[in-house]
């Protein structure tokens, strides 16, 4: 009902970018541009959020995560280099977990886009897989907002980045439909956010002693 409507707005934008019109005008349109491509975005990722409230699981689904963790950080590695990033993993090998492989490359892709995202130029991104847990380390400036609530719906770490907010709200919905559970903490200018498969969600979080990641 929204993506129609949404690409149509879109395309007579562009029409209209490409007419004899003066600058201001350019300028006006480019910015509402700008707002539908975000408008999209939004659209696009509420759907995904309201297919997973009612997703069905695949009975009896696992993924190698020893495989899928590598592939997808050397799929980011272009990205990464932008940054100037220095990245090292810790993968162990043989680690499958109830997990349906579409969603695990859901999950994966949203965990380092923000690992990226939300790093300082020359900064690092570590990764660790064991057969306990997934855990990404990135450096990174202070969240802007309370860590209690960067799982929820468009509760963005750092205001000034363009992101809107859902990346970890997916991560989260995803974990939770297989018994996972997902942590995030900052300390020392490090982000960490942590996977424990099979985890009940009664259980405490991981302790950690606020000391930056050590490898």
């Amino acid at each position: 009902e929204l993506q129609t409507p949404i690409a149509s707005i879109k395309a007579k934008i562009e029409l209209l970018m490409d007419s004899d019109l003066a600058e201001k005008q350019l300028r006006t349109l480019a910015a509402m541009h700008d707002e539908l491509e975000r408008l999209a975005k939004i659209n696009q990722a509420l759907t995904l959020l309201a297919k997973l409230e009612h997703y069905e699981l695949p009975p009896g689904a696992s993924t190698d995560l020893s495989e899928l963790v590598p592939a997808t950080e050397a799929a980011f590695a272009d990205l990464a280099e932008l940054k100037h990033l220095r990245t090292t993993q810790q993968v162990a090998p043989g680690v499958r977990v109830p997990l349906d492989e579409a969603l695990a490359r859901l999950l994966l892709n949203n965990l380092f886009s923000n690992a990226i995202r939300h790093n300082v130029p020359g900064g690092e991104l570590r990764v660790e897989l064991t057969p306990a847990a997934l855990q990404l380390d990135n450096t990174g400036r202070a969240p802007t907002a309370p860590a209690s609530e960067l799982f929820g719906r468009f509760k963005r770490g750092n205001a000034s980045l363009d992101s809107i907010g859902i990346g970890l709200a997916i991560v989260k919905r995803i974990s939770e439909l297989y018994g996972h559970r997902v942590s995030y903490d900052y300390a020392e200018g490090w982000h960490r956010v942590r996977i424990g498969f099979g985890e009940e969600p009664g259980l405490p979080a991981a302790a950690d002693n606020g000391s930056p990641p050590r490898y």
